[in-house]
């Protein structure tokens, strides 16, 4: 309901300000993106969220000549960080129209570009000089999520980064996000590759990612937990600085990171992001093709091969005298086979099942 009606004080700002006959100021313009941040992030619109940043940002770098260096890198970052942090599949089908529809009118009424994408952001986050702008840890991250992905290392690769990131109280609160995005990835490069991946691996290659939520409060106010230690301490940034505790306060517990990855990556698969089963009998994880379920499967080729038998019956009727279609279906390939009054050896009238010319032999 609150998202409705920010999306309604949207359209009538937008409204407002065609009906301008001057041009808004710049400061009140930014203002007006900067808050757009906000309701995008509560939305988990991600997508419109990193574009509200990316229109704050351009239009302070353009306009604002009392701009910080300190500043101008915290806006870079945060453009960056929340690029990273969107989705990277898309909808498809009908889901699909429905979602480039209400993208457009959005990007219309938010004076974003008319085909708003994550494609298209990360090409303008690279060639406008954001990423060079940006704090080394964001601009790090970008080039190894992006530019530089190994799946078989970047967890290691990408941790402390994320840690580092959990020192910045303007730019923490993306690292649910960003793991949560570096899982997904993940998984599809390994389904490039892989058809199976044992449990036991995969634990390994994601340890040291927490996916969950890392707010909680201690003894001593909210606190952030920035960091695991391999000797079972956390570390919590609270306002006034570091805490080291072996609690986590409520917090998820890091034992369980494998089963809130399993939890992920099922809702993803569910959704059709991605092509992963959870194997628990074999202990592996199927990927790609192997993912879809032989049962599954099974009852689309018998789906399938009543059809076409069905096909052929409409397009040549069972004769009367003998019994016998003028056309039927190879039991071993499913081809069109021509079935002649006679029977001959390429037809079993006690079974009615039919040859082709590719030298089956009886298989059912």
């Amino acid at each position: 309901e609150l998202w409705h009606e920010a999306f309604r004080t949207v359209e009538d700002i937008h409204t407002l300000i065609e009906r301008t006959q001057k041009q808004p100021r710049a400061q009140l313009m930014a203002e007006y993106f900067e808050k757009l941040t906000q309701i995008f992030w509560v939305a988990d619109n991600f997508l419109f969220h990193a574009y509200a940043w990316f229109s704050f940002y351009t239009l302070s770098v353009s306009q604002n000549r009392a701009l910080s260096q300190a500043d101008r890198q915290l806006m870079a970052s945060r453009v960056v960080l929340a690029a990273l942090c969107i989705p990277l599949h898309e909808a498809s089908g009908a889901q699909a129209d429905m979602e480039d529809d209400r993208n457009a009118r959005l990007a219309e009424l938010l004076q974003f570009p008319s085909t708003p994408s994550r494609a298209a952001l990360m090409s303008d986050i690279r060639t406008k000089g954001v990423l060079a702008n940006a704090d080394p840890v964001a601009a790090r991250l970008f080039n190894k999520l992006e530019d530089d992905f190994h799946p078989l290392r970047v967890v290691k690769s990408v941790v402390p980064d994320l840690v580092s990131l959990g020192g910045f109280s303007e730019m923490r609160a993306y690292v649910p996000a960003l793991e949560q995005l570096l899982l997904h990835r993940l998984v599809a490069e390994l389904s490039e590759v892989y058809r199976t991946v044992r449990i036991s691996y995969f634990r390994k290659l994601i340890s040291g990612l927490y996916l969950g939520p890392r707010e909680g409060q201690t003894p001593y106010g909210k606190g952030f937990l920035a960091e695991m230690r391999e000797d079972g301490v956390f570390v919590f940034k609270l306002p006034f600085g570091e805490m080291y505790t072996n609690e986590v306060f409520g917090l998820p517990s890091p034992a369980d990171v494998y089963l809130r990855a399993e939890a992920l990556l099922v809702r993803a698969a569910k959704a059709r992001h991605l092509r992963v089963r959870v194997d628990h009998a074999n202990q592996v994880l199927r990927l790609g093709h192997d993912a879809i379920d032989n049962g599954q499967m099974s009852q689309h080729l018998t789906r399938l091969a009543t059809g076409l038998q069905s096909l052929c019956a409409t397009m040549s009727p069972v004769d009367e005298e003998t019994g016998i279609s003028a056309v039927s279906l190879c039991c071993q390939c499913t081809s069109v086979v021509p079935v002649a009054k006679e029977p001959d050896a390429d037809f079993d009238r006690a079974t009615g099942l039919s040859f082709c010319t590719h030298s089956h032999t009886m298989c059912c």
